[in-house]
C-alpha cells in the first residue's frame, strides 16, 4: 500500500497546516480522522478517495491527532453500515466521527 501525505507547514504557530494525501494504492481508500483529546474535531473526519487522486485538508496548527488510511470498504445494502477489513473506525459510517481505528 502506498499512500503519500504531504505536509505543507507555514512560518506562523497560528497558521493553519494543509496536508494533500494522494492515493498511490492500486484500490479506492479512505482515509480517518482521529482528533487528540484536547483538540477540536476537524471538518472531516473521514472520506473516499479512488486510485490516483488527491485531497487537501486543512488542520488547525494547534490540532493533535492523527490520520490513517482504510482500505476493503464497503456500506451493507439491507442496514447501510459501512465498515472497513482494515483500520474500520467502527462509527459504521464513512466519518469516523471520534473513533479510532481498529487494527
Amino acid at each position: 500500500m502506498r499512500i503519500q501525505v504531504d505536509f505543507f507547514f507555514v512560518s506562523s504557530e497560528v497558521e493553519p497546516v494543509s496536508f494533500k494525501i494522494t492515493n498511490r494504492c492500486r484500490n479506492t481508500i479512505w482515509p480517518g480522522f482521529l482528533s487528540g483529546a484536547t483538540s477540536p474535531p476537524l471538518p472531516t473526519t473521514g472520506f473516499r478517495l479512488s486510485r490516483g487522486k488527491s485531497k487537501s485538508v486543512t488542520i488547525p496548527a494547534s490540532w493533535s491527532g492523527r490520520l490513517w488510511a482504510r482500505t476493503l470498504c464497503s456500506q451493507d445494502p439491507s442496514s447501510g453500515s459501512f465498515s472497513c477489513l482494515t483500520a474500520d473506525c467502527g462509527s459504521g459510517k464513512v466519518e469516523c466521527s471520534g473513533s479510532g481505528a481498529k487494527l
